[in-house]
């Protein structure tokens, strides 16, 4: 197989996160998902503006529902951490 795709372990790392926060905001729309996750790449490679960033614009409730939902979660469980 030759290919001409290289990239470093960086390069690689920003893919995941604009790929991460990409399935998040739309996981039920793959096509929607890949065209965020290309949007979010150029974005932080040319303006600096990290994915997060793009996604709190984007869905501004979405980070606090997530660490609600998984504080909700670890109650549940019984972690000692999160009982109040």
């Amino acid at each position: 197989m030759n290919t001409t795709w290289n990239t470093t372990i960086d390069e690689w790392i920003v893919l995941s996160r604009c790929n991460r926060v990409a399935e998040q905001l739309f996981s039920r729309d793959q096509h929607a998902a890949d065209e965020f996750g290309r949007l979010a790449y150029q974005r932080w490679i040319l303006e600096g503006i990290t994915p997060e960033q793009l996604r709190d614009r984007r869905a501004p409730g979405m980070s606090d529902r997530q660490r609600l939902r998984k504080w909700k979660q670890l109650k549940a469980k019984g972690f000692p951490g999160a009982m109040s």
